[in-house]
């Protein structure tokens, strides 16, 4: 038997029995989500067969011909490959902890000539390491013993900073607030920064420079959902209401605001706050968002039904944003879940977006069927070109929980070059600032557990 036909008959049956009573009712909704053991993976793919027996398969040719249409304009942005700009897939557990001194670019020959025990201490307080390298957008993982200090300083890049385990007294700017899993902190270029561990454990961070003012034609040019039977999904990947990403999750507390003592200066981003916790952040309703908040949100009015499976089985919610008053943004990133052996089939978009995995266990499908496919664990991390197209399937039975984030590209690549400016005396570092022998960045404590997929509750 051909694959052809393998295709359609594990599928044709499945396929007709949605169509009952129409996509477009709550009951044919209610339908959509069927058991894994009856799905045959080729169904995801858009060859003759399959688009034969997708129902939406008009959708997701207008997103066809559109991409198609779009890429020979020469007004819309263009692409750039992965080879010319970054790696398609980073494994944190593959990059090294690196010294300080190329991360922190301070002049240290005078710091470890005037004192060279501070410099140690610090070097084994505090971890660094460069996960995700563009010209546009730096990430790296930091890491703080318990206890342990990273002193004030200032960059010319603007960044932010995401917790992802422990707790901290941290500076920015002239504010110091207690931060805890989920909070997000917004740096302004030049504006000091000052980290001090609080937790018992190590405190880990995510850490997000940027070239400000970039092109913002990639933030709107298109989303282009290209795959096939989008909407035939497995009751295992529906995801339970009360789902949290963090069992524990505080709000921020303010600890110290000098800004009315300082005289005011010019910031990139004034809208937006300094620090924000995650837990006051809702889950988005996908069939309410606007058209601008996010660079898909438009082309969501074009998915039809296929608008009831994604409220079942996705969770998203933006967490930090950079944006420039009276235009879009320079970059941003959010919190996204897809339930277990979930299929996001076969899409692109103009904007540049990176993932950066939590949890789960996920194939990672970059460059179409004849593309590089990945196997996708926590700490690693993926990056998607403008118009290159990519996939996920979830592989086990826990659900995929990423960072995801975009950016304008082609922004000030300079402020990359600029030295940092380390704005206080080296500090003595606690005796308990040290890391344990088995210490794992991609291992988090904190991220929720037990949860039952695949039945509300």
């Amino acid at each position: 038997m051909s694959m052809k036909h393998q295709i359609v008959k594990g599928s044709m049956a499945l396929v007709a029995a949605l169509l009952i009573g129409g996509l477009s009712s709550v009951s044919a909704q209610e339908k959509l989500l069927v058991p894994l053991s009856s799905i045959n993976p080729e169904i995801y793919h858009p060859t003759e067969a399959s688009r034969k027996i997708d129902p939406n398969d008009k959708i997701l040719q207008a997103f066809r011909e559109r991409k198609i249409k779009d890429m020979a304009d020469p007004s819309m942005p263009r692409p750039f490959s992965i080879s010319d700009y970054a790696r398609a897939e980073t494994r944190d557990v593959d990059v090294v902890w690196e010294d300080l001194s190329k991360i922190f670019k301070y002049n240290w020959k005078i710091l470890e000539f005037e004192a060279p025990k501070k410099a140690a201490q610090l070097k084994k307080a505090v971890r660094a390491r460069v996960i995700f390298s563009t010209p546009d957008v730096k990430i790296v993982e930091l890491a703080i013993a318990p206890g342990g200090i990273l002193p004030a300083f200032s960059q010319a890049a603007p960044s932010a900073y995401h917790v992802l385990e422990g707790s901290a007294k941290f500076t920015s700017g002239t504010k110091t607030a207690e931060v805890f899993v989920g909070t997000s902190v917004k740096v302004e270029p030049g504006d000091n920064t000052r980290i001090e561990a609080t937790s018992k454990t190590p405190l880990k961070l995510l850490w997000f420079s940027w070239a400000p003012g970039g092109d913002e034609r990639y933030l709107s040019a298109g989303y282009y959902l290209t795959g096939s039977n989008f909407q035939v999904q497995p009751q295992e990947a529906e995801i339970p209401k009360n789902f949290a990403v963090w069992g524990v999750n505080k709000r921020f507390k303010i600890l110290s605001d000098t800004s009315d003592k300082q005289s005011a200066r010019k910031e990139l981003y004034p809208d937006v706050p300094t620090f924000r916790s995650k837990v006051d952040d809702n889950w988005l309703d996908f069939r309410s968002l606007t058209d601008g908040g996010f660079f898909w949100a438009a082309d969501l009015k074009r998915m039809g039904s296929l608008m009831g499976v994604i409220q079942k089985i996705v969770r998203m919610t933006g967490v930090f944003r950079a944006s420039v008053p009276g235009k879009q943004y320079d970059f941003n990133f959010s919190y996204i879940v897809w339930g277990p052996h979930s299929k996001y089939i076969m899409h692109s978009h103009a904007t540049p977006e990176f993932y950066y995995i939590l949890s789960g266990k996920t194939e990672w499908m970059l460059g179409g069927k004849k593309g590089h496919t990945y196997t996708a664990t926590p700490g690693n991390i993926y990056f998607h070109p403008p118009y290159v197209e990519h996939e996920m399937l979830g592989l086990g039975s826990d659900p995929l929980i990423a960072i995801t984030g975009s950016w304008a590209p082609y922004g000030d690549r300079s402020v990359f070059s600029k030295p940092f400016e380390l704005n206080e005396p080296l500090p003595v570092q606690k005796a308990s600032a040290r890391f344990p022998k088995d210490f794992r960045f991609n291992h988090f404590n904190a991220l929720k557990k037990g949860l039952k997929y695949g039945v509300e509750q």
